[in-house]
């Protein structure tokens, strides 16, 4: 925003570049996943690496897109604010890990999942940002603090054993 705005980008290219963005690097993440799978298993970059990418990539879409459709009908049919905060909370994880079981990236259908859910909320779910952004923030919290809590207890392991921690080569 801070380069197009001088240039007077219309604000719907400004809204679409982020997620396109997103889009492109969640993308790269699966074929990043599909390679370094390859490699682990001491095989090329063959035909097999480029059929595990398109099935990850098009299951990781479809999830995204039939979840995201699924929280929309829900989402019309909440009156109560914090029900709709708690769906906009829950239903990342939830798209997350349906997308992992079937071996698909999970990132890249969260991405998928988020991208209607956010374009086609009304004027009244508007007013659930403020409220779903401080609910977001109180969860976040706890957990950001844990994950950099626990971290230093794995340091002992992996500097005592760091063969252990990586595929045999």
């Amino acid at each position: 925003e801070a380069v197009a705005g001088p240039l007077n980008v219309p604000r719907r290219l400004l809204a679409v570049l982020p997620r396109e963005g997103l889009f492109n690097d969640a993308v790269a993440l699966v074929f990043f996943q599909a390679a370094v799978a390859a490699m682990v298993r001491g095989e090329g970059l063959d035909a097999g690496v480029l059929l595990r990418f398109l099935y990850g990539l098009v299951v990781a879409v479809l999830v995204g897109v039939v979840i995201a459709w699924l929280a929309g009908r829900l989402r019309d049919r909440l009156t109560d604010v914090t029900g709709r905060n708690a769906l906009s909370l829950v239903l990342p994880f939830g798209v997350y890990l349906l997308a992992d079981q079937l071996g698909a990236s999970g990132v890249t259908a969260v991405v998928v999942a988020a991208l209607p859910v956010r374009t086609h909320q009304s004027a009244a779910q508007g007013e659930d940002r403020p409220s779903g952004g401080a609910m977001r923030d109180v969860a976040e919290m706890p957990v950001t603090r844990a994950a950099f809590a626990l971290a230093p207890a794995e340091f002992p392991t992996a500097v005592a054993h760091p063969r252990h921690q990586l595929p045999p080569t």
